[in-house]
């Protein structure tokens, strides 16, 4: 099973990153994004998360899992986690500072989806290519009714 799965999360992984880097050409304008996209405004210097991130992300039962990021220039955001590919918004919210959120599938013991969970991270740049993040995540159930909230956190450095 592991195996398959490994196999699953890098069929899916490369899916995605040949859909976004598409999409990211089409959004980008005149100018790309730079590998360490960041813009100097007088004596302050603005970063920005456009393009892929490596992330570890941790939940509330200390359970870490690598995650690929992907921020788009038009404030969309594409998650690639072992268990699929997930969708949200970002939005930058200072200098270093910015916000995404992503709502994933919630899966049972027997891997059925039983729910949702919608996650929210505010992050903190640590320098242009390095960030940290804390956030919630709140799980649904199928019909809505809220079965949990828990803190979560990431680290993520640009790919």
């Amino acid at each position: 099973m592991a195996r398959s799965r490994s196999a699953a999360y890098v069929l899916s992984a490369v899916t995605v990153l040949v859909t976004l880097v598409t999409a990211l050409a089409l959004d980008a304008g005149p100018a790309a994004a730079s590998a360490t996209d960041s813009v100097s405004r007088g004596s302050a210097t603005t970063f920005s998360p456009i393009g892929c991130w490596d992330a570890s992300v941790t939940t509330a039962s200390g359970s870490s899992e690598p995650v690929r990021l992907v921020f788009s220039r038009r404030s969309q955001l594409v998650i690639v986690a072992p268990d699929g590919t997930f969708g949200g918004t970002w939005h930058s919210t200072g200098a270093k500072t910015f916000t995404f959120a992503f709502t994933r599938t919630l899966p049972g013991d027997d891997g059925t989806v039983i729910g949702s969970i919608r996650i929210s991270h505010s992050a903190t740049f640590t320098s242009a290519d390095a960030f940290t993040s804390t956030g919630i995540a709140t799980g649904y159930d199928l019909n809505g009714n809220q079965l949990f909230t828990a803190p979560v956190s990431s680290t993520a450095t640009r790919a």
